[in-house]
């Protein structure tokens, strides 16, 4: 049970003189506590959250819960594995969209399979991006030869890595946005950030 908390959270939990039967929360119910809880400006809006949890789950949810919350399901399976029993193109269709909603609503049908041209990054869907693998080159001589120079171009640019969120940006000509110009903004988890950097040129709530 060591570095298991919800575990033990359960074992607390299960002796004590609460709720013993299923919860009357739905799916629904949990989704919008969670999302209230993500959005939560201090301990007292947490501690508020919490205590409906409490109140409305039994041990069993409540570990459950705890777990999504620290994001630490001990199911002995990965994602991937999730997504193979779905459909043998379940992950490569998510990898290309990070829509999990894509997915279930594309490929229920497990002797369906993807076409080449459905399996490719599409402008306004969000992808996953490749991330650059940590390199420890015997020297500073072999790094510069990864970058491959040549005579006529012996330049290169190293751009400082700064701490914060990376963002994933499209852009396609629409004429029913001001400006012509549409965006989405994504972040490297696939979290929509266009709310917050405008989805046009001219969109007041715009960051460019």
């Amino acid at each position: 049970m060591a570095g298991d908390f919800a575990g033990r959270a359960f074992e607390v939990l299960s002796k004590r003189p609460m709720r013993i039967e299923v919860g009357d929360m739905t799916i629904a119910d949990v989704n919008e506590l969670l999302d209230k809880l993500a959005g939560s400006s201090g301990e007292l809006e947490n501690l508020e959250v919490f205590e409906t949890f409490y109140e409305r789950m039994n041990a069993e949810e409540l570990m459950w819960l705890i777990r999504i919350i620290l994001k630490q399901m001990k199911v002995g399976a990965t994602e991937k594995t999730l997504l193979h029993l779905w459909h043998p193109d379940a992950e490569t269709l998510f990898n290309v969209s990070s829509s999990l909603r894509r997915v279930c609503w594309e490929l229920f049908d497990p002797q369906y399979r993807l076409e080449q041209e459905n399996t490719g990054v599409t402008l306004m869907q969000c992808f996953q991006p490749q991330l650059a693998q940590f390199q420890m080159p015997a020297s500073f001589q072999k790094m510069v030869d990864y970058l491959r120079p040549t005579e006529e171009d012996p330049e290169y640019w190293i751009e400082e890595k700064l701490d914060g969120e990376r963002m994933q940006m499209h852009m396609m000509e629409d004429a029913s946005v001001p400006g012509g110009k549409r965006f989405c903004f994504w972040s490297r988890k696939a979290k929509d950030y266009t709310y917050l950097y405008g989805e046009g040129l001219k969109d007041d709530r715009g960051a460019l």
